[in-house]
């Protein structure tokens, strides 16, 4: 499960959840972290960015500034490491981390110790593992993708 990630930090109990959102658009700029992965993020030339987490960062550019006819015109990329993406979050290096690999969890909602806060994150956007259940058999003809006759011949006592 893959979803973005935005800072939200704040040293009272109340968090301004309009910050980041006031941010962008006194700068005229949304900074959009991205993890460079085939598919996902990818840096073709010096200036091009493509992938499915670079679409997202034009479509909330695009929610935000309003659609131009060049989509990035209103995005600052900044490629970061799997390592290296809290801390640009945190520090406001970026200001959406878009990331295939970013998953949520509660600990990372919470609080991370290296970066000392949590994170929002979105809805999820992109459900990437599949797991087979059933009858062991099945399940293991189906998780390698065997189709041999042993495992053909398996699906007959199915309805």
């Amino acid at each position: 499960m893959t979803m973005t990630a935005t800072s939200s930090s704040s040293s009272s109990t109340t968090i301004n959840k309009s910050a980041t959102l006031d941010d962008i658009q006194q700068r005229g700029k949304l900074n959009c972290g991205v993890v460079l992965a085939p598919g996902f993020g990818e840096q073709p030339t010096p200036d091009t960015y493509a992938g499915f987490d670079v679409d997202l960062c034009r479509a909330v550019a695009a929610g935000i500034f309003g659609v131009t006819d060049d989509q990035d015109e209103f995005i600052d990329y900044n490629v970061v490491t799997y390592a290296e993406r809290w801390e640009a979050l945190q520090s406001k290096k970026v200001d959406l981390l878009a990331a295939a690999s970013t998953t949520h969890t509660m600990e990372r909602d919470v609080y991370i110790r290296e970066v000392e806060t949590g994170f929002s994150f979105s809805e999820p956007y992109y459900f990437f593992y599949h797991a087979f259940a059933g009858v062991p058999d099945m399940v293991a003809c189906a998780d390698n993708k065997d189709v041999s006759e042993a495992c053909a011949s398996l699906k007959g006592g199915i309805s």
